[in-house]
């Protein structure tokens, strides 16, 4: 057997009779009779620190360890005391047979800071050359040009590009919902031989883009005198009626511009004028109108209104007067403007 064989085989007898550095920690156990007791912990951190080297302060290093059930699980709870500081750790585990070996674990990894790395330098290398005797003078060569190594260029960094400040968008408004009150005078021709006028009166309930109003109107009492041979002859006729009007609002905004349909009936009282007896009668009338609107409203909701509709009528009333022929009718389209102020509530 060669001398570097024997060398080995002491070298790993040494090692394997060597008593491990964990016997030289001092250990303080407790756990309930069910679990790993003070030996089972002694044994698993010889386990795991078996072939390892630590420097001398490794013999003041103190490990508490306990085993506690909490809940229904097993808590391991280990604290080690170093020359360098104090390392604490605990586990949970539902049984507490493993927990020894986690407690070994534990401490090998603790002591990390006082190990002592050893290196094994290669074997020389042996060279076989020419024997040994005078070497002849080397001969001086001019050496070559210096290599120049290329300079180092540092690659460009892109400039940061900072990300513009986030803007929080503001919240949406809410649903406009309003009461709009309404007078007007108004003014109409078409509906009979004559111009006539009247007033209106009228609420709406205004919404995000549509507005409905309910407006009562009249006309007042005027004449209709048709009769060549009889020229004193004729009708008084007034109107009254109520309208339901429903209209697109485009716009938000102090102007508004609206488009707007409706239907409205009422009844038209006739009296006879310039006859030797008058009577009196009343006969409906139903008409569907459209037009534009327009209303400006100024900040504290105080503004003017007018609008323009043709008026289709439906059912036109006839009044006649007994030998001299019909006196009026109402005609198939009349014309009507109303303007007036209005008040918006629940802006």
């Amino acid at each position: 057997m060669s001398a570097l064989s024997v060398a080995l085989t002491t070298a790993l007898m040494a090692g394997a009779l060597a008593p491990s550095v964990g016997q030289g920690i001092e250990l303080q156990w407790s756990a309930p009779p069910q679990c790993p007791q003070h030996g089972d912990v002694r044994a698993a951190i010889d386990l795991n620190l078996a072939h390892e080297s630590f420097d001398d302060r490794v013999h003041a290093v103190q490990v508490v360890g306990s085993v506690e059930p909490i809940a229904g699980r097993w808590i391991l709870r280990v604290r080690t005391e170093l020359p360098t500081g104090l390392v604490q750790r605990e586990v949970e585990s539902d049984t507490c047979t493993e927990l020894a070996a986690a407690a070994g674990l534990i401490v090998a990894v603790a002591l990390d800071p006082l190990r002592v790395l050893h290196t094994v330098e290669p074997p020389a290398a042996v060279v076989v050359g020419p024997p040994l005797g005078p070497r002849p003078p080397a001969e001086l060569t001019p050496s070559a040009e210096p290599v120049v190594a290329p300079p180092v260029v540092e690659p460009e960094v892109a400039p940061a590009i900072e990300s513009p400040p986030e803007v929080a968008e503001p919240p949406p408004k809410p649903a406009r919902r309003a009461l709009d009150l309404r007078l007007g005078v108004l003014g109409e021709f078409g509906t009979l031989a004559v111009a006539r006028v009247g007033g209106w009166g009228s609420v709406g309930y205004v919404g995000k883009r549509f507005r409905v109003d309910l407006a009562g109107q009249y006309w007042g009492p005027r004449r209709v005198l048709p009769f060549e041979q009889e020229p004193s002859a004729g009708v008084a006729v007034q109107r009254g009626g109520v309208a339901g009007r429903a209209c697109l609002v485009p716009t938000d905004g102090p102007w508004e511009l609206d488009t707007c349909v409706g239907i409205e009936a009422g009844v038209d009282r006739a009296r006879g004028v310039g006859l030797g007896r008058s009577r009196v009668t009343h006969a409906p009338w139903l008409a569907a109108a459209i037009g534009p609107q327009v209303s400006w409203l100024s900040a504290r909701g105080v503004g003017v209104w007018v609008a323009a509709d043709a008026m289709v009528h439906l059912v036109r009333p006839t009044w006649s007067v007994t030998d001299l022929g019909r006196v009026a009718q109402t005609g198939p389209v009349g014309f009507r403007v109303v303007l007036g102020p209005t008040v918006r509530l629940g802006r």
